[in-house]
């Protein structure tokens, strides 16, 4: 009896440990509030990038995918890399989110100037691969040897209602 206890026990468990492979070899991962779309802000803490919880400019490139959106709130960003901004996928970049929750987001770049700034010290944006979408966005202070304001490397990129100075 004690034999047959164990043999379903252990079936049981390589069971379990099949299941949890498997699901790891898929990347299942929970599943984001809003798909594909992040909010940010110069001071934002939160973890999931909601416009009830903005996190950080970077935080939000280290979570975003192929496809997705980030909306980036009025303020001023700056980083402490070689780039305020690198980014390695097809992502969307949008300034002037207005910082509510209103859905759908409103935007007026006029109004809510966001600033990239490199603060004379790196490049502002580097993009590497990908189709990446810059809009709405002041990209300032950058520095390189190539490319302080915007770098890109096989990659499509399409810059709109932005405004490029100072670099």
């Amino acid at each position: 009896m004690r034999e047959r206890w164990l043999i379903c026990l252990t079936l049981g468990m390589a069971a379990v440990a099949l299941w949890a492979l498997y699901a790891l070899l898929l990347g299942l991962a929970p599943a984001r509030a809003d798909p594909g779309l992040f909010f940010v802000k110069p001071d934002g803490t939160g973890t999931d990038c909601s416009q009830t919880n903005p996190c950080s400019l970077q935080e939000a490139l280290s979570q975003a995918a192929d496809g997705d959106t980030i909306y980036l709130a009025q303020g001023t960003y700056a980083g402490t890399g070689l780039a305020v901004i690198s980014i390695y996928n097809d992502t969307t970049l949008l300034g002037g989110w207005d910082g509510t929750t209103t859905t759908p987001p409103v935007r007026d770049p006029h109004t809510y100037t966001t600033t990239l700034d490199g603060e004379g010290q790196r490049q502002v944006v580097y993009i590497s691969g990908g189709d990446t979408v810059l809009d709405g966005l002041w990209l300032t202070n950058g520095s390189g040897f190539l490319g302080g304001g915007v770098y890109a490397a096989n990659a499509q990129v399409v810059i709109s209602g932005c405004h490029i100075f100072s670099n």
